[in-house]
């Protein structure tokens, strides 16, 4: 029974991984693929373009590249974990500080579906000690999935605040949401909630990521 139960756990992860690994090949072309037209159109002599157009294409490419980049790293982060090879920094950080800057990241990808971002803070600082880019993943990630899958004209709502001897970071969004179901396996490995390709949808109030 132990055997068989853990050769089905296997199969599973295995099938996951392989979702995941084809998700994320289709989602790579895309940052590419955008980023490549812009190029080209900055490079082509032929094309009359203005200092605003020039400087709305470059932050369009810069901001898939680093998408592009964070995809990556999530990759790089998979293998490592499943090796043991994961080295951390630790520092002291400013939360507060660091979602903010996320949050004017994100502004002009909300801008495309005319998504109101707000952000608000009981204290000016939050300091922790963690590792920057971990943490600053999770948070771009969280942000992302927010917009990215939110309905236009919506709304996402960041709050930071202190819950005891814990700081709570919220975001919260228009957006589909997760099932019940679903919300029990959001931290299993590979899992992705299969209603995130909906593109059509309403929401009647925020839903809490």
């Amino acid at each position: 029974m132990i055997v068989s139960k853990n050769i089905t756990q296997f199969k599973e992860i295995e099938q996951l991984k392989s979702q995941f690994v084809s998700m994320v090949s289709h989602e790579l072309k895309a940052p590419v693929a955008a980023t490549i037209g812009f190029l080209d159109i900055l490079l082509n002599p032929k094309m009359k373009i203005t200092d605003e157009q020039r400087s709305d294409f470059l932050t369009r490419s810069t901001l898939r590249l680093r998408s592009l980049l964070t995809m990556v790293n999530d990759l790089l982060d998979i293998s490592r974990i499943e090796l043991n090879t994961v080295k951390r920094e630790i520092v002291k950080i400013d939360l507060a500080a660091l979602v903010q800057e996320t949050v004017e990241m994100m502004q002009f990808e909300a801008a495309k579906k005319n998504i109101t971002i707000k952000f608000s803070a009981e204290e000016n600082s939050f300091v922790i000690e963690a590792d920057r880019l971990e943490i600053e993943r999770v948070i771009t990630n969280l942000m992302s999935n927010a917009v990215k899958y939110n309905k236009t004209d919506g709304e996402v709502a960041v709050t930071l605040g202190r819950k005891g001897a814990y700081i709570v970071l919220k975001i919260k969004d228009t957006g589909i949401g997760l099932k019940p179901e679903e919300k029990n396996r959001l931290f299993s490995v590979f899992f992705r909630a299969k209603n995130v390709f909906i593109k059509a949808f309403t929401a009647p109030g925020l839903d809490c990521r």
